[in-house]
């Protein structure tokens, strides 16, 4: 299992920043680096101890995965992107995005496609990757393990929250891969 996790976590790219206004660390088990800063192991705690009241996960949480893979992310002066892992599947995990300031969660809602109508969920599930450089995010959701169908979609970061900039998405699960980036555009 511990392998799988390094896997997964690999594939994502984890960059961790710290709490508190202190630097940003990175966090990468290509580097060789299996933990987060002690700064965002204080931050994700405190966000698993109020899980249930900032209903988290519906209930369902690994807190060992909570705790040792979420991701947090510096934004700027005290402000911060957190990455919580409510639990692995068998391909890809469950999250949660929170913003957090001064002590303050507010967890995100990010806009999908649903059919042909846009709606927004709190809970993500897919392989998320967070470039902190160009504050974008993308989420590549299979929709079986083989990876031929499944969604895609980039957000831009807003200052306190995601904007839609693009959603993909292959419904055929047909045996032949394509590049997610590449499945057809349902929005714009």
């Amino acid at each position: 299992m511990f392998n799988y996790i390094i896997f997964v976590l690999a594939l994502t790219g984890f960059w961790m920043g710290g709490y508190g206004g202190k630097d940003l660390t990175v966090f990468s088990p290509a580097l060789g680096s299996d933990t987060l800063s002690k700064n965002s192991q204080n931050l994700v705690k405190k966000i698993y101890e109020r899980r249930d009241s900032l209903k988290l996960c519906g209930g369902d949480t690994n807190a060992e995965i909570a705790l040792n893979s979420s991701s947090v992310y510096s934004l700027d002066r005290g402000r911060y992107l957190v990455q919580f892992i409510c639990f692995l599947g068998a391909y890809q995990g469950n999250y949660h995005y929170i913003f957090a300031a001064d002590n303050n969660f507010k967890i995100l809602s990010l806009d999908i496609i649903e059919g042909k109508k846009k709606t927004s969920t709190k809970e993500i599930v897919g392989l998320p990757t967070f470039n902190p450089k160009t504050k974008t995010l993308t989420v590549y959701n299979k929709y079986r393990g083989l990876g031929d169908c499944g969604s895609w979609a980039k957000y831009q970061w807003r200052g306190d929250g995601f904007q839609l900039l693009e959603y993909r998405e292959k419904q055929k699960c047909d045996g032949k891969y394509i590049d997610p980036e590449k499945y057809p555009k349902l929005y714009p």
